[in-house]
């Protein structure tokens, strides 16, 4: 019953007293120091707020001030008003997100876009996008090592493994693939197997904080580098759904097959 008042909005020495005096009936502060081991001050005080909340009644007898329990009903007023308390702060907030959200969309709907050619700028788009210390979700091209070097591309995934602190990446199951598992835990990353023709293009995609970033594999290179929130978040939404059709295949279970670098 104590925490049922407490609930309805009085405190847990409000509930004690007034839960006394429904049991004893008219009482003292004196008694109620005595008997709940409270000062005379705190009981004067606690009395005196439940009276306000008309809970209890003062009354004088013999030129002593006693207190008798008035009826528990008055909490329905109590809880009436915590709860236009609660309506209006949630208007208020509500009113707050709505303005917050404004100020969201503009920043998320906020789009820049780079493109940059040559492997340096591959490289650097890439260390750029990992320093946002985000995790990273992305679709591997089986040409990024052909195109630049196994070395370049071990120390850009160890890096991003880092710093990002995980990696999820589709790539396929194919030759060029680690059969060993302890070379993705050194790079943080959980892999999701494609079927090797399932994507064959030069093309990679990653998407890390408020960044995409395209590395085309072709001719000179490119790094089209694209900062939006709301682009980053739809194609990470897109991952998402890839990875759960890939995963529910009948044959996922078997990956990888064709997968047997082991360095």
């Amino acid at each position: 019953m104590e925490d049922t008042l407490i609930k309805a909005g009085l405190s847990r020495l409000q509930a004690q007293v007034y839960l006394y005096l429904l049991n004893n009936g008219a009482v003292s502060p004196s008694i109620l120091t005595s008997n709940l081991s409270i000062t005379r001050t705190n009981a004067y005080k606690v009395l005196e707020s439940l009276e306000k909340l008309e809970l209890v009644k003062r009354k004088t007898k013999n030129k002593k001030a006693v207190y008798y329990p008035e009826n528990p009903t008055a909490l329905a007023s109590l809880v009436a008003e915590k709860r236009n308390e609660v309506i209006s702060l949630e208007q208020s907030v509500d009113k707050a997100i709505r303005g917050l959200q404004s100020k969201y969309r503009k920043q998320k709907t906020d789009i820049s876009a780079e493109v940059f050619v040559g492997k340096g700028s591959i490289i650097e788009s890439y260390d750029k996008q990992v320093q946002q210390r985000q995790p990273i979700y992305f679709v591997k091209s089986r040409v990024d090592i052909p195109f630049m070097g196994f070395e370049a591309m071990d120390e850009i995934r160890r890096k991003q493994g880092k710093l990002s602190g995980c990696r999820y990446g589709l790539t396929t199951d194919s030759a060029e693939a680690p059969k060993d598992k302890a070379i993705d835990r050194k790079t943080h990353l959980k892999r999701t197997w494609m079927n090797e023709n399932d994507y064959t293009s030069p093309v990679e995609w990653s998407a890390s904080g408020d960044t995409l970033v395209i590395q085309v594999f072709d001719e000179d290179g490119k790094s089209i580098v694209i900062k939006s929130g709301l682009i980053t978040e739809s194609f990470t939404q897109l991952w998402h759904i890839a990875d759960k059709a890939l995963r529910s295949s009948v044959d996922y279970k078997n990956h990888p097959v064709k997968a047997s670098r082991v360095v």
